[in-house]
């Protein structure tokens, strides 16, 4: 199965997975974690020194990126990729900046668009 792929300079960063095959590959690479990493974690989240970052932001960064590089990739403009989805020019820009209002449906839709460019 090929999956659409997101790439900076040349190199493959994300590939995108629909949600049913990730999971079912998550499933299969699944394993018990092991007593030694269970203690690992725990410490490591007892150390008061350890640096976190937040999830959300990782994700939205995650996201914004991935809209941003994959349109490029594909050789559209904002305005062309907001033609194509229904949205205006300026709503892909600020999705491209914080992704946080975009819909499933809508992330759905840029892909699509994106992956059919490929």
């Amino acid at each position: 199965m090929n999956y659409p792929t997101l790439s900076d300079g040349g190199v493959v960063t994300h590939v995108l997975v629909p949600i049913d095959d990730f999971n079912r590959i998550s499933r299969a690479a699944a394993k018990p974690p092991s007593d030694a990493d269970v203690q690992a974690a725990i410490s490591l989240l007892n150390d008061p020194d350890a640096a976190w970052v937040d999830g959300e932001d990782t994700v939205r960064d995650i996201i914004s990126d991935g809209i941003d590089a994959a349109r490029r990739h594909s050789g559209l403009t904002q305005t062309e990729l907001a033609d194509a989805v229904g949205l205006s020019q300026p709503q892909i820009s600020r999705l491209e900046r914080n992704p946080d209002s975009a819909s499933l449906g809508l992330l759905k839709r840029i892909a699509a668009v994106l992956h059919s460019r490929d």
